[in-house]
């Protein structure tokens, strides 16, 4: 991903006691934290007072293109000068910056100077409903840094969302019709693209056109990467690594950076393998991958990886509670990123599901990558763009026997910064009838994810409690 673009737009009439002294220091502090934090920055060269200086501002702030614009309020300005800020690109905030001093002749009326702003875009510019976000001090202020890294994160994945290209190979499994979404839904609010062009035949084919040095070298990696259980015999293995090897390259060939397949139960009826350990590769070497079709479950991967800065992101089915200890399992068949696995690593083992039994034994499709979850706080979500809603908590994963799969278990759920008990999780997952795929991460970026929403205009699931009587839920909106 591209580094983000900040920009910084200085409003102030240049007869204040110290005004410019603090764009000196604004200046040199943004500057610095561009280094720290890994942005491109821009400062304009305009001091904006009037309508005038606001427009020429725009102008040049415009052809940096930017993602996200501070306009910088230290000394009061005049309503007029926000009127062309309906033109300016990207997000705004709205900063102002302390007096510099608390008795006597009023330095600067920074503050006001705020406050006039975010009234003119509120209501001059009423019908645009133009969102900002405030921030207060100078950049080692909490009221600053603090909100500006929740920003920074939310930005990174506005703009990854931006530069996607995510592919849908097959159509939806059958039965999850609810997660059906239309590509125009997804490039209106996000702006990513949804190329529908592609057919799990044409998957199987390229992994059939394979060749037998290039297999060899992929089975290599992959048994570089975990070992395989009795269970999986070595055609199985043959088919992984030629299929692991036709998703990178159907990727590559049609500049995808996320996938989303029909897997259960097309690829395994019409290849004989299950995909899961090929897509487990996928997500292991940084391309995003999604099971069963689900686009909105990609986005979600796609937001989190972005959000967490991490290595991947992973999609899971909320499958088992444990009463003892109201912990929750999260699971899926086995396409999670190795590198999300606990010490014991991963191993290449059969389907839980899809196969058949001989005898008292089963006998899976292979190949799934089997693991456990790594310890750690990790933060869930699901998002649904059709209906513009989004469900997030923080929980943490702890080490704990779990299923046949890539599983773990959960416990100390937070929802909106406040802890969360199992009961008021399970009402907020059934009262916002929240689809059955979630992804996450590890990290405890929440706050991001709802901030995200906001500039989005998706609404965001809250903990209202728990009672023992019936809800409507969203079906009472």
């Amino acid at each position: 991903m591209r580094k983000l673009k900040i920009g910084y737009i200085p409003m102030f009439r240049g007869t204040a006691r110290g005004d410019r002294e603090i764009l000196e220091r604004i200046s040199k502090e943004l500057t610095d934290l561009s280094r720290t934090m890994d942005f491109d920055l821009k400062i304009g060269s305009e001091i904006v007072f009037g309508y005038d200086t606001a427009v020429k501002a725009v102008a040049e702030m415009n052809s940096f293109d930017p993602d996200f614009t501070f306009l910088g309020s230290y000394g009061a300005t005049i309503g007029s000068a926000m009127i062309p800020m309906d033109k300016l690109k990207g997000l705004i905030g709205l900063w102002a910056v302390p007096e510099w001093e608390l008795t006597g002749r009023l330095p600067l009326n920074a503050f006001c100077g705020s406050m006039i702003n975010a009234g003119m875009l509120a209501k001059f510019h009423t019908e645009k409903h133009i969102p900002f976000k405030w921030f207060y001090g100078y950049t080692d202020d909490p009221l600053f840094i603090d909100r500006f890294k929740v920003t920074f994160q939310a930005l990174k994945a506005i703009v990854a969302l931006q530069e996607s290209r995510i592919g849908l190979i097959g159509p939806v499994v059958d039965g999850f019709d609810y997660m059906l979404v239309r590509e125009s839904s997804i490039y209106d609010l996000y702006g990513a693209t949804v190329d529908r062009h592609h057919s799990v035949e044409e998957v199987i084919k390229r992994a059939k056109d394979q060749s037998e040095a290039a297999v060899k070298d992929e089975l290599a990696a992959i048994l570089a990467e975990g070992s395989k259980t009795c269970m999986v015999d070595d055609e199985a293995m043959n088919r992984f690594a030629r299929l692991s090897l036709a998703l990178s390259d159907l990727a590559r060939d049609n500049g995808l950076n996320a996938i989303s397949m029909s897997c259960w139960t097309n690829i395994e009826f019409n290849y004989g393998n299950a995909p899961c350990s090929a897509i487990s590769r996928l997500n292991n070497k940084g391309i995003i991958a999604g099971c069963e079709a689900d686009i909105d479950g990609a986005i979600g991967m796609i937001i989190s990886r972005a959000m967490a800065d991490a290595d991947a992101a992973t999609m899971c089915d909320l499958v088992s509670v444990d009463r003892a200890d109201d912990s929750l399992n999260i699971w899926h068949c086995g396409p999670a990123a190795g590198c999300l696995a606990n010490k014991c690593g991963v191993k290449w083992d059969h389907h839980f599901d899809m196969g058949h039994y001989e005898g008292d034994e089963w006998h899976g499709y292979g190949v799934v990558a089997d693991l456990t979850f790594k310890p750690g706080d990790i933060t869930l979500s699901r998002i649904s763009t059709e209906a513009k809603e989004l469900t997030a908590f923080g929980a943490t994963m702890f080490d704990k026997e779990s299923y046949q799969g890539c599983s773990g278990w959960i416990k100390d759920y937070r929802m909106g910064g406040k802890p969360m008990t199992l009961a008021e999780l399970l009402s907020v997952i059934y009262n916002n009838r929240v689809d059955h795929h979630m992804s996450f991460a590890y990290g405890n970026f929440e706050s991001s994810l709802i901030e995200f929403a906001n500039w989005k205009g998706i609404s965001v699931a809250k903990n209202t409690g728990y009672v023992d009587h019936m809800e409507l839920g969203t079906l009472g909106k």
